[in-house]
């Protein structure tokens, strides 16, 4: 994989053409807050814009490019309107800790958490326009999303995949190789990339001719089933009587 950096939108937001994208977004973030949380002062709601343009325009910041592989996992994570945001407790409480994902050369998904609250910043660019569609969100433990939506869906199904299993990681500094000419991977960018990957796919494809089809579950496991892991469910086939099937724990 050669990377480069005018290749994927979510590493063009440093270049300063960007900067009325990241002024309007961190903005945007602001007024989610107020509606996440109720009112806010002024003083508030600056503190907040100012934070997501900081977090946004940061190139110290590692970038998550999940690969196509690590895609097809995350998307048969199912996270629906009735999944418990407490998922997000696997996350410290006394720590700040921000995301940046490529999910695509043309979307790009920012997490920022701290102090229970998730902020989330979706972005797409549109690849025939060069429009781009923003959607801003507050996720926070103290208090229930208003609204379900496909942003927050997906943010929670790369925390999932990324925290709750061991998927191959790569870090790669800007300018550095890693693997060979054939299969390995160059970062032609100036930024640091973490590569994202996963083998599970050679399990999701073996789902032809089986009579019920491999799924994710979200199970708990330790002392008092205070623990989470994320376990695949093998592909089964229903014959005359129902045989339950033997959970397989991948890579968590």
């Amino acid at each position: 994989m050669h990377i480069i950096e005018n290749h994927y939108f979510g590493l063009e937001l440093k270049n300063p053409s960007k900067a009325n994208v990241l002024r309007k977004t961190a903005s945007i973030a602001a007024d989610a807050y107020e509606e996440a949380l109720g009112d806010c002062s002024l003083a508030e709601k600056e503190l907040i814009r100012n934070d997501i343009q900081v977090f946004l325009s940061d190139s110290s910041i590692g970038n998550h490019l999940f690969t196509q592989t690590a895609q097809e996992v995350i998307n048969n994570i199912k996270v629906t309107e009735s999944f418990d945001l407490d998922i997000l407790r696997v996350l410290p409480t006394n720590e700040r800790l921000p995301f940046k994902f490529l999910y695509g050369k043309d979307r790009f998904i920012g997490c920022l958490w701290s102090n229970n609250e998730l902020y989330i910043i979706d972005l797409r660019r549109d690849v025939t326009t060069g429009v781009v569609e923003r959607n801003v969100l507050l996720a926070s433990l103290k208090s229930s999303p208003k609204v379900f939506s496909a942003t927050l869906a997906d943010a929670i199904k790369c925390l999932i995949f990324l925290k709750l299993t061991e998927p191959e990681i790569i870090h790669l500094a800007a300018g550095k190789k890693y693997g060979t000419r054939k299969k390995g991977h160059y970062n032609a960018t100036s930024l640091p990339i973490i590569i994202v990957d996963s083998t599970w796919n050679q399990y999701i494809v073996r789902t032809e001719g089986f009579g019920v089809s491999g799924h994710f579950r979200l199970q708990r496991h330790g002392k008092g089933n205070a623990d989470l892991k994320l376990t695949w469910i093998k592909p089964y086939q229903k014959t005359g009587y129902v045989r339950l099937s033997k959970a397989e724990t991948l890579n968590a």
